[in-house]
């Protein structure tokens, strides 16, 4: 039994590891994914932002040959767009870099015929308006600061610590009572031996009232 209930355990803990693994695979294959999406609109908006640096140099232009504005103008435009090609340049890098890397985490051949294959995603993301209660809001996150549940409970051990002052200023009157059995012999085990319930006992009962005077300290 022993033997079994240790091949058992061994096979569970690698059919554990397993899925573990796949799920590591899985998460950094969706993570990759999401990054070449990212990467892919990211190009489109530089390409963009060309675009509409080019339709602005092309008025420029025409303002210049009118002669309301000055030549200057147009040089700042075409400034723009040489950093709007830079940013395509970069956003190009950043694309086939990302692509490299999901290839990578699909265990996709770099050499032979799936080399060159470009991998154009198919999902894009969704975005949906959350339906915002503001109320709720407010409450979830006041409850999920730290510091404002540290600052709860210290309020609660002031409160506690102010009912323990407050019956400190109150006298105190302690019950006591105690019951004593003797044994008289000059040797201890003797003594011991000698002691019984019904002989040579002694009981005490009393009570003692404290009030200290003016109770300066616990009014304090």
């Amino acid at each position: 039994d022993s033997v079994f209930n240790m091949t058992r355990h061994g096979i569970d803990g690698m059919r554990n590891r397993k899925f573990g693994r796949v799920i590591n695979i899985t998460s950094q294959v969706q993570q990759v994914y999401w990054e070449l999406v990212f990467r892919l609109q990211d190009l489109e908006v530089r390409r963009q932002q060309r675009a509409l640096a080019q339709k602005l140099l092309d008025q420029i232009r025409k303002q210049v040959a009118v002669g309301t504005l000055a030549p200057l103008e147009a040089i700042q435009a075409e400034t723009n767009i040489s950093r709007s090609e830079e940013r395509i340049l970069i956003a190009e890098n950043a694309l086939r870099a990302s692509e490299d890397r999901l290839k990578r985490v699909m265990n996709l051949s770099f050499t032979g015929e799936l080399a060159n294959v470009v991998l154009i995603p198919v999902d894009a993301p969704t975005y949906v308006t959350p339906a915002l209660d503001s109320d709720e809001q407010i409450r979830q996150a006041l409850n999920s600061r730290p510091d404002l549940v540290q600052s709860k409970l210290t309020l609660e051990n002031q409160n506690i610590t102010l009912i323990f002052d407050k019956n400190q200023v109150l006298p105190r009157l302690d019950l006591e009572a105690s019951v004593r059995f003797n044994g008289i012999n000059q040797d201890f085990n003797t003594s011991f031996n000698e002691i019984k319930p019904t002989e040579r006992y002694r009981w005490e009962v009393g009570m003692t009232f404290r009030y200290p005077l003016a109770n300066t300290q616990a009014k304090s």
